[in-house]
C-alpha cells in the first residue's frame, strides 16, 4: 500500500512525466531511461493496455505498484543468475505465512494473479515462484530513506542479501548505515569479542517490550528471546511501566512471557490488564500524531497529564519530551533553554540504557 513515485529515483511524482515505453510514473526527464525501472518497463510495455496510475500525492495508494518490487527480485532470476542464487539462501517464513489467510488471500490476488493473469506471466513465474519471491521481501527488505527522500516523504525497501544474515538484538552490538551511493556499512556499535555474534536491530529500539516483541512476532515470525525483552524492567530502564493507581508504584507484566496479560504493581502487588495499559499509551500516542510540531503549550499539558499515568522513563513520555524539546525554537528564554537542555540530556540517559555505544541517534541529538 505506497503511493506513487518515481520508479526510477523514488522521489515524488505528480503524473506529469511518464515512461514512454510503459506508461507508469517518474519524476523527471533524467530518469526516463534509469537502469532501476527496467525490470518493470520490459513487462508492462508489453501490455496491449497499458497501466494508468491516477492517484497521486501523501495519503493516496498506488495499487498498481504492488506487484513492482516482487517483480524486481523475480528478474534476478534470467537477469543476474549470480545475485538470484545468493538470494536463494534467505529465509520466506512461507509456512508461516500461509496461516495468515487474510494476508494469503490479498497477495494472491493483488500479486500473484495480477503478475500471472493480467500482466500475463503465467509460463514465466510459476506462483510458488512469486510467493516465495514476496515472502522473501517481507523478510528481508528494509527501509531506505536516503536525506532526499526523507525531505520529500517518500522511501523505498532493498534487500542487501549477505546482510540478511545478520540476527537481530534489541541490544545490538553493531548499526548499519546505507550511504547516497546505495552501499551498505557495517560497524560496531560497542566493543565485540573475538567470537561474539554480531547482531543489528530489526525495529526500533524506542518501543517499549510489548509493542516491539509485537511487531516482532508479526513481521519475522519469531520470539525475540534477548535480554532486554525476557527483562520485565528492560535493563533496569522501566520503559513500558505504567503507574499504580493505588500507590504510584511501578506497574509492569507478571512475567516476561510473550503472552502476559496481567500487569502487577511492584509495591501494592495490585493487578492490571494489559488492555488497560495498552489503551493508556495509544491514547498519548494518537494525541501525540494530533498535535503539531510548534504546539509547545499542547505539548506540556499532555506532559502534566500523562505523567500522572506512566512512570518517567517510559517510552512514549519520553518520545513526548523530545518532540517537547523541539517545540522550543527560535529566540528562547533562559529557562526555555534550560529546560530544553533538560529534557534531551534525560532523552539520552534513558535510551542509553537499552541502546549503549556509538549510536546514530545520540550523535544526531
Amino acid at each position: 500500500e505506497t503511493e506513487a513515485v518515481c520508479l526510477e529515483c523514488l522521489s515524488r511524482a505528480d503524473g506529469s512525466v511518464l515512461c514512454h515505453h510503459c506508461n507508469l510514473p517518474l519524476c523527471s526527464e533524467k530518469c526516463r531511461e534509469g537502469p532501476r525501472h527496467r525490470a518493470e518497463c520490459e513487462v508492462f510495455s508489453k501490455m496491449e493496455k497499458k497501466v494508468s496510475v491516477a492517484r497521486f500525492g501523501q495519503g493516496t495508494i498506488a495499487y498498481e505498484y504492488g506487484c513492482i518490487t516482487v517483480l524486481r527480485l523475480l528478474a534476478l532470476r534470467d537477469a543476474d543468475p549470480e545475485t538470484w542464487s545468493r538470494v536463494q539462501f534467505l529465509m520466506d517464513h512461507d509456512e508461516e505465512r500461509r496461516k495468515e489467510k487474510e494476508y494469503w488471500k490479498m497477495f494472491q490476488k493483488n500479486v500473484v494473479d495480477y503478475l500471472r493473469i493480467k500482466v500475463g506471466l503465467a509460463d514465466t513465474y510459476s506462483e510458488e515462484e512469486i510467493h516465495r519471491a514476496i515472502g522473501i521481501l517481507r523478510t528481508n527488505a528494509f527501509q531506505i530513506e536516503h536525506p532526499y527522500l526523507h525531505a520529500q516523504g517518500t522511501s523505498g525497501k532493498a534487500i542487501y542479501p549477505t546482510f540478511s544474515f545478520l540476527s537481530h538484538s534489541c541490544i545490538a552490538n553493531a548499526r548499519y548505515s546505507v550511504m547516497p551511493d546505495d552501499k551498505l556499512t557495517l560497524r560496531a556499535q560497542v566493543d565485540i569479542k573475538e567470537g561474539e555474534e554480531i547482531t543489528i536491530q530489526y525495529i526500533s529500539f524506542l518501543f517499549g517490550n510489548s509493542r516491539r516483541r509485537g511487531e516482532i512476532s508479526s513481521c519475522w515470525m519469531f520470539e525475540c528471546r534477548c535480554p532486554r525483552c525476557l527483562d520485565t524492567t528492560e535493563l533496569g530502564s522501566f520503559m513500558s511501566a505504567v503507574l499504580c493507581s493505588s500507590c504510584k508504584g511501578s506497574v509492569l507484566p507478571a512475567d516476561n512471557s510473550f503472552e502476559c496479560e496481567v500487569w502487577k504493581c511492584r509495591e501494592c502487588g495490585q493487578k492490571m490488564e494489559q488492555d488497560k495499559v495498552l489503551d493508556i499509551v495509544k491514547e498519548l500516542e494518537d494525541e501525540m500524531l494530533n498535535t503539531m510540531e510548534h504546539e509547545c503549550d499542547k505539548y506540556k499539558a499532555l506532559e502534566e497529564k500523562f505523567s500522572n499515568l506512566l512512570h518517567p522513563n517510559h517510552y512514549q513520555l519520553q518520545i513526548l519530551k523530545r518532540h517537547l524539546a523541539g517545540a522550543f525554537r527560535g529566540n528562547m528564554t533562559l529557562a526555555e533553554v534550560e529546560l530544553r537542555k533538560n529534557l534531551l540530556e534525560e532523552f539520552i540517559k534513558v535510551f542509553e540504557m537499552v541502546d549503549p555505544g556509538l549510536t546514530k541517534w545520540r550523535g544526531k541529538m
